[in-house]
């Protein structure tokens, strides 16, 4: 007598997880930290002619001035805790949608949105914490009336702000 089998294949959410995997890549989504938005497009107080924006390139790049890296070098200091988080984060959102066999975006990611206020939080708080080199010039604390790099009124360190944009766009 001639035996049969009988296969069942089941989903068990794999399914649902190469489609999420699949549409975040499609999404390209980015997390955003700098300044842009009306605070960055704002004439700054302090520097004659200049916007928020424009007085923050030229201090990020050293546009004339010495190079006082307040973004790039803020990223370079905490990537590996910003890439542990969000492999963790991400990772427990794609599982849990796909668990639930429900679709899952970027545009729903909890985990991005906590991570761009993370590392704008980081800036502020490396920017009030006096630790961007190099020291200010004895003429510009003389100008100023304080030894704080990056900050007279506070003005650019308001207008730092943090977004997560999907293929691009805000």
């Amino acid at each position: 007598m001639a035996r049969t089998a009988r296969v069942i294949d089941r989903d068990f959410g794999w399914k649902a997880y190469l489609e999420t995997v699949n549409r975040i890549e499609r999404e390209r989504p980015d997390v955003v930290v700098g300044l842009f938005g009306p605070d960055a497009e704002a004439m700054h107080g302090q520097a004659k002619g200049s916007t928020v924006a424009q007085l923050g390139a030229t201090h990020e790049f050293g546009l004339g001035v010495p190079e006082c890296s307040f973004l790039r070098s803020t990223f370079d200091l905490n990537k590996d805790k910003y890439l542990r988080f969000l492999v963790r984060g991400m990772g427990d959102e794609i599982y849990a949608a796909a668990k639930d066999k429900r679709p899952f975006g970027s545009k729903d990611s909890k985990t991005l949105k906590q991570l761009a206020l993370k590392m704008e939080g980081d800036v502020k708080l490396r920017i009030g914490r006096r630790q961007i080199p190099p020291p200010n010039a004895p003429s510009t604390i003389a100008r100023k009336g304080s030894s704080t790099p990056l900050v007279d009124s506070g003005q650019m360190r308001r207008a730092i702000t943090s977004d997560v944009r999907i293929g691009g766009k805000r």
